[in-house]
């Protein structure tokens, strides 16, 4: 609930600060106000400052953080009809350097707006039990010589529900497997939503509106 009024309250501030030039004021005020909401905008949608905020710890508000997706294609390549079989991803990097700090429990496969049933075996971490290298075994259905596009998503989000698919394990032979560099873009943090019932209100909005001439005081 503290969530939603919060964005009730950003959306409301945006609003009003947006409508706050008149008729009768110049375009070229009415440009910058505009401008400032878009900064403002910009700043919700960003990583926060520190990137890794929390309610004791923020000097500005942001509620995204960095996802990362790779593309796997898989072409069935014995001529056969497979139906739904296990495709054993043998070996699959999510952070070598160990850079990243990803976790288990945020991974998912997509096949674009699908989700695919996997499982995580052999996995190896990095030091402080971050995700390193895994075999993923997904299920999915093959016609003779097709060819499918599945992405793998993966972030260090600690507030991810962990997925609850159960496969066995299995080899696959008969399938040609490519997987593609990491992708690095920006998605919502579920933890950083969260921590948005713990905020002094007053603090966070005044910290998105820092720079922008314009202060607000809220009663709780």
């Amino acid at each position: 609930m503290a969530i939603v009024i919060f964005l009730l309250l950003v959306t409301f501030v945006l609003r009003e600060y947006v409508s706050f030039v008149n008729e009768e004021e110049s375009k070229k005020q009415s440009i910058g106000i505009k401008l400032s909401a878009i900064q403002i905008l910009r700043k919700i949608l960003s990583l926060g400052i520190p990137i890794d905020w929390d309610a004791n710890n923020v000097k500005q508000v942001g509620i995204s953080e960095y996802i990362y997706r790779k593309a796997v294609i898989i072409t069935e390549a014995s001529g056969e009809d497979r139906g739904y079989i296990l495709i054993n991803i043998t070996d699959f990097s999510l952070d070598e350097d160990c850079s990243k700090k990803i976790l288990n429990n945020t991974v998912r496969v997509y096949s674009y707006e699908e989700e695919i049933p996997f499982i995580l075996f052999n996995q190896t971490f990095c030091e402080g039990g971050y995700l390193k290298n895994a075999t993923i075994i997904l299920n999915t259905s093959f016609s003779a010589y097709q060819s499918k596009t599945f992405f793998v998503y993966f972030s260090s989000d600690p507030d991810i529900i962990s997925s609850a698919y159960s496969l066995p394990f299995s080899t696959t032979t008969g399938f040609n497997i490519t997987v593609y560099p990491a992708e690095k873009m920006f998605g919502l943090s579920v933890k950083k939503l969260r921590e948005l019932r713990e905020l002094n209100y007053t603090d966070a909005v005044n910290s998105l509106l820092a720079g922008n001439e314009i202060y607000l005081e809220v009663s709780e």
